[in-house]
């Protein structure tokens, strides 16, 4: 089979920040820097030292930020890939099971070496949201699905597919809506609330105060609330329950086929 020729774009991967003629490329000067920063020996605190002049430090931000855009958005997109690539592979047990795995559950799901999560980089729940992605939004260009991000694709993957005739409607409010904003329509849309009568409400569980402090300064790290797009608590535990079913559902299943 002949092999096609790739035309490296600003669209299409990481070879658009290294090639002249697109657009957005690095110049020369950060290509050069990008270089001595990522070297294997490079350490933080000499790559940009203290005493560092204003301007080389607003260079080394900007190629830093620049690149780091790019990776994630690559990230992403080979993220659904990798979903894909699992769909397909539900027809073709002999991938996983010449590699020592009976199911293609136990290769997502196992943490040996030549397991799925060592091979690709990532847990087990985000290999399970990247194929249902892939089964729910077959016809979805992956780097549209991307620029929805995983958030959002997770949100309007509860409620649709991409063959439900409204399918269009939800991804056009994931494009435009914060992820809270989605969130609040997909609640009205599944319980029948009507518009501009969705209020908030108050859980009281009981505890005790180590369990407390623990959901405490889960709730309050900006990590945690950068990765789910959102500070507030009904959103963040309601993303924390979406990825725990997952998991729990294919251990429960795991240990009931023994």
């Amino acid at each position: 089979m002949p092999v096609a020729e790739v035309v490296v774009t600003e669209t299409n991967g990481l070879g658009g920040l290294f090639d002249p003629q697109s657009e957005g490329a690095l110049t020369d000067p950060e290509r050069a820097l990008i270089g001595v920063l990522l070297s294997s020996d490079a350490q933080a605190d000499t790559a940009i030292p203290d005493t560092i002049s204003a301007e080389g430090l607003w260079e080394t931000l900007a190629v830093c930020c620049k690149v780091g855009a790019k990776v994630e958005k690559v990230r992403t997109v080979l993220k659904m890939l990798v979903g894909r690539a699992l769909v397909v592979m539900e027809n073709r047990p002999e991938l996983y099971q010449k590699r020592g795995f009976r199911t293609l559950d136990s290769f997502i799901s196992s943490a040996e070496v030549n397991g799925l999560p060592a091979l690709s980089g990532m847990a087990r729940a985000g290999l399970y949201d990247a194929k249902a992605f892939a089964t729910k939004w077959p016809a979805l260009p992956i780097g549209e699905m991307a620029a929805i991000g995983i958030g959002k694709m997770r949100a309007i993957s509860r409620i649709r597919k991409g063959s439900d005739s409204d399918a269009q409607t939800w991804l056009d409010k994931a494009k435009t809506e914060t992820l809270e904003k989605l969130e609040e329509q997909i609640y009205k849309s599944k319980n029948g609330i009507p518009e501009g009568d969705l209020t908030r409400d108050v859980l009281t569980l009981e505890m005790s105060g180590a369990e407390k402090r623990e959901i405490q300064e889960f709730l309050s790290n900006p990590k945690f609330q950068a990765y789910c797009k959102s500070a507030l608590p009904g959103i963040m535990l309601t993303q924390c329950i979406a990825e725990a079913t997952t998991e729990w559902i294919v251990e429960i299943e795991d240990q009931e086929e023994g």
